[in-house]
């Protein structure tokens, strides 16, 4: 079985933020925990997510993922993530993640 590197936070990484498109404002977040596969987010109010949305993971949005909800709670979302993107790699061509 190949190893998945996970990285969990003492304190939450606080500098991301949701895109659920069709020109909504984007929805400031917290990650708690993200691996190769999954982002575990927190948001600071309760707030609609759409099930598949961009969890960007820097300010300017350089370096992002294309994630589906696989399980949430009223402040905390577990994603699955679906493809990478980065500013060489912009959405329309992710790179998928198996």
């Amino acid at each position: 079985m190949p190893h998945t590197h996970k990285t969990s936070f003492k304190e939450p990484y606080l500098n991301c933020s949701i895109d659920c498109g069709n020109g909504r404002a984007t929805i400031p977040c917290s990650l708690l925990e993200i691996s190769e596969s999954q982002a575990v987010i927190e948001l600071s109010t309760p707030t609609e997510v759409p099930d598949q949305f961009v969890l960007l993971l820097t300010k300017n949005g350089h370096v992002a993922r294309k994630c589906k909800i696989v399980q949430r709670s009223n402040l905390k979302i577990i994603a699955r993530i679906l493809a990478l993107i980065s500013a060489a790699n912009p959405v329309n061509d992710a790179v998928l993640v198996n």
